[in-house]
């Protein structure tokens, strides 16, 4: 399917894409979750055409909810939905396109979930984890390059408590 871009765009016209990724929904299995957690993914990373289909299919709900997961027991699907933000910001070339995006991930709050997510990530001692906080602060770019309603959003007191926290902890250390 990755490699398909048939079977991709028969699953979009057929209603197919948010139906299957309901099952990355909490109410289901943990291996049933990573299952629609790897269809999302694929889709997300299969180029523009396929990229089009999840929007169109209004499934970008979906990548933002993997960010809601319990990160001590599911970092796998955190991970995974920061991965697809990432990725479909760089498949956005323009910056109205990148504009675009954040106001429909700001709709969604996932720049109040993405803030959440730094702090479990950070605590995280694997060694990947400090990969998915540079990848977060290059998505924060995004937002923060886009216009001035997402500026303002990611300026919201609840965005910037949830960061000012993060970094305290971060850089208390360093200040002992």
């Amino acid at each position: 399917m990755k490699d398909d871009p048939a079977v991709q765009e028969s699953l979009a016209s057929i209603g197919a894409i948010p139906e299957l990724m309901k099952f990355s929904s909490p109410k289901y299995d943990l291996s049933v979750r990573c299952q629609a957690a790897l269809f999302i993914s694929t889709f997300c990373h299969g180029g523009k055409k396929a990229l089009q289909l999840i929007v169109s299919s209004r499934a970008i709900s979906h990548v933002v909810d993997l960010l809601d997961e319990d990160y001590e027991k599911c970092s796998e699907l955190v991970w995974t939905g920061v991965s697809c933000i990432r990725e479909i910001f760089t498949l956005a070339k323009s910056t109205a396109t990148k504009t675009e995006y954040s106001r429909i991930f700001m709709g969604y709050s996932a720049p109040a979930k993405l803030a959440l997510c730094f702090h479990s990530i950070n605590g995280d001692r694997r060694k990947d984890a400090p990969g998915f906080l540079d990848t977060i602060s290059e998505i924060f770019e995004n937002f923060v390059l886009s216009d001035n309603i997402v500026r303002a959003h990611i300026a919201s007191r609840e965005i910037l408590k949830c960061l000012a926290f993060f970094f305290f902890f971060l850089f208390s250390p360093l200040m002992n």
